[in-house]
């Protein structure tokens, strides 16, 4: 039975073609990437003069993330917005529906995220080291800190530069996958009561269940939310140095 609760997050072929010299392989996550990258394109080619719904969320993520950037990254607001709104959408995307009966939840999986994080990090350090040479290195070390303590400062502060991938990767993974594990349990329990006919019993794990939903919809809306606040951060980190 606790094999089965996590059955949801395995990655299955659904179609597999094998030649003499090549290899189609399309699982459930290349299929929920293809449609969640067709739904954001659908979306956003609008080019009605009126706005509709789908204007409305599009300006709405475009004025949270210009407030982040514009909060964090003033001097690169304008270089900066496209990787965090894009970054921001895509995960408010993946992570809604990813709540929906049937469908495969990409950020479930922490080699997804931590490969997304890792990129971003990555990417981030060549620019700031292209851009500030050796000076990028100040900020292993904080300001004004004693002299003695310098050591031992860079390397905690070395230690958690490189854990920021991990850590950043791991947190929206985690939080998505207990969200739906918790999902499935209050699931199965509320099934089990009412196919045993204890229909007074079921009310419980079902209103369980609705808030529990409500929850994870803000759960899904918050984590996106923190991973791109957190990459922002991260970018203006190493563009203001200190």
């Amino acid at each position: 039975m606790n094999a089965a609760y996590f059955d949801q997050f395995n990655i299955k072929k659904l179609l597999y073609i094998k030649t003499s010299e090549t290899i189609l392989s399309i699982s459930n996550l290349t299929l929920t990437l293809l449609i969640i990258a067709l739904l954001i394109i659908t979306i956003n080619k609008n080019y009605k003069i009126l706005p509709n719904r789908n204007t409305i969320i599009t300006h709405t993520l475009l004025k949270i993330t210009l407030n982040l950037t514009n909060e964090h990254i003033k001097n690169k607001q304008l270089t900066y917005n496209p990787l965090i709104f894009t970054i921001f959408t895509t995960l408010i995307t993946i992570n809604l529906i990813g709540l929906l009966p049937y469908v495969f939840t990409t950020t479930s999986h922490i080699i997804i995220t931590f490969s997304l994080s890792l990129t971003i990090i990555i990417k981030t350090t060549i620019s700031a080291l292209i851009k500030h040479n050796s000076k990028f290195l100040s900020i292993l070390t904080p300001q004004s800190a004693p002299l003695p303590l310098a050591p031992f400062l860079v390397l905690i502060e070395t230690t958690s530069y490189i854990t920021r991938a991990i850590s950043l990767g791991v947190r929206l993974a985690a939080n998505i996958s207990a969200g739906h594990l918790l999902l499935t349990i209050l699931s199965s329990f509320a099934l089990n009561t009412i196919t045993s006919n204890y229909y007074l019993l079921s009310i419980l794990p079902i209103t369980a269940l609705c808030l529990i939903s409500l929850l994870e919809i803000m759960v899904a809306l918050i984590q996106a939310y923190v991973f791109t606040l957190l990459t922002t951060i991260y970018i203006s980190d190493t563009t203001k140095l200190h």
